[in-house]
């Protein structure tokens, strides 16, 4: 894959052997620093950076404690601040985990592809790559959108190299575990690491008609073979999970059959996420999966050609909706005290206050944007917007007034295909 070419990947090893591996950018780690944590920190020169303080390791108790602690928070609220947009949606600054793309583009490593790692069967080398990717991630204040660790089951679904479960969900777990504990040990260094999001949550086995598809599946096999990675994500304290854009309908045990959206699932997200692997982060959306899209537009919460009803999603376990307030548009007040005490117990478990230092960056541009460099030279008095997205019912100058995802200080070509160009001043 070329969009991997920056960092050689390691070749495959025994399980805990150490492999020679370079540091990004091309800086060798010193000799005798190789595997250390602090080694790796000073080889990216990232050791100097003030953190709030050490992580200390997972465990229910340290969960139950930043509970209580998210719930004092959220209590001295009214309610129409816990129902706000502010929780609901379009909100954090947030880049895509160990690939590149429009957003990070001339500002971040290539790192191996997570498929990559997994080949490796070296979780040693995993915690290394997950220590790394914390410092690239923690001192921009930049939300980070993995670890990617659905179990393959199709070789031709498109994403596999983003994932770090290959075809076995016990090595994905295995691995997910080492790359939770490294992303807390990094705060023994002076990194405070990002917000993690696991994804994509769940049975997104393929990318082919991926918004309107679903997932037939029975209770014992999402236990057994999709739920693993997750569970060892929830075990070592990951902040929020993306819900999948396809459909599940989970055929027996506790669930109810309905067929739903994967962000409005009470079977998935309420009865397994929460009840039963005892998730207390934030349930963040996949870009736009709340979209009602031909062929699934009368499943649960849908009509056609609109946005899963808010109610339906709020209660069925869905926290943050995005990249843009549509489901979710001025807020909800079903479950909003709840669903606002997810999401500060997501910023809490990463060593982070929503209200103090915030993902969101320094303020400029659009909330919630995935933004680019926007304190650089526009060029061509112009921007790309990424969302919303081009359609017949939407003009060119309507997406660019109220676009919320852009990049600016880039070549107008680099849009092409991408975006829609927007010239001239911001909306």
């Amino acid at each position: 894959d070329s969009s991997h070419v920056g960092t050689r990947a390691p070749g495959a090893s025994c399980v805990g052997r150490r492999s020679s591996f370079r540091a990004p950018l091309g800086r060798a780690v010193p000799h005798g620093m190789a595997m250390t944590l602090a080694g790796v920190l000073a080889a990216l020169g990232l050791s100097g950076h003030v953190a709030f303080g050490e992580l200390a390791p997972f465990t229910p108790a340290v969960s139950d404690k930043l509970w209580q602690e998210a719930g004092d928070i959220v209590s001295g609220m009214s309610p129409g601040e816990q129902a706000s947009e502010r929780y609901a949606c379009a909100t954090g600054n947030w880049g895509d985990s160990g690939i590149l793309d429009q957003w990070d583009q001339g500002r971040s490593p290539c790192w191996p592809s997570s498929l990559n790692m997994a080949a490796s069967w070296d979780v040693e080398l995993m915690a290394r790559w997950a220590s790394e990717t914390a410092a690239e991630f923690g001192p921009a204040n930049r939300g980070q959108l993995g670890p990617g660790m659905n179990v393959a089951r199709f070789a031709w679904n498109g994403r596999l190299g983003e994932y770090h479960s290959g075809e076995d969900p016990h090595l994905g777990a295995k691995f997910i575990e080492a790359m939770m504990r490294a992303y807390r040990e990094v705060s023994r260094h002076g990194v405070t690491p990002p917000l993690q999001v696991a994804k994509h949550f769940i049975a997104n086995s393929i990318e082919n008609s991926r918004t309107s598809i679903t997932a037939h599946v029975d209770e014992r096999t999402l236990f057994e073979v999709y739920y693993p990675p997750f569970v060892a994500a929830v075990e070592g304290g990951v902040s929020a999970i993306m819900c999948s854009y396809n459909l599940v309908q989970c055929t027996s045990g506790r669930c109810s059959g309905v067929r739903a959206y994967a962000c409005a699932n009470d079977d998935v997200l309420n009865k397994h996420l929460r009840d039963i692997m005892g998730f207390r982060g934030m349930v963040m959306s996949d870009w736009d999966a709340t979209k009602c899209q031909p062929g699934a537009d009368h499943s649960e919460g849908c009509r056609p050609g609109a946005y899963v009803a808010a109610d339906v999603a709020a209660a069925a376990g869905l926290d943050l909706e995005m990249p843009a307030c549509q489901t979710f548009r001025g807020g909800s007040h079903v479950n909003a005290e709840q669903r606002a005490r997810h999401t500060e117990w997501a910023y809490l478990a990463a060593g982070r206050r929503m209200g103090g230092r915030r993902l969101s960056g320094d303020g400029k541009g659009p909330r919630g944007a995935l933004r680019g460099n926007s304190t650089g030279r526009r060029l061509d008095g112009g921007f790309c917007c990424y969302w919303p997205q081009k359609g017949p019912s939407i003009t060119t100058a309507e997406i660019c007034r109220t676009c919320t995802s852009k990049t600016v200080g880039q070549p107008r070509e680099w849009c092409h295909g991408a975006g829609t160009w927007c010239a001239g001043d911001d909306p």
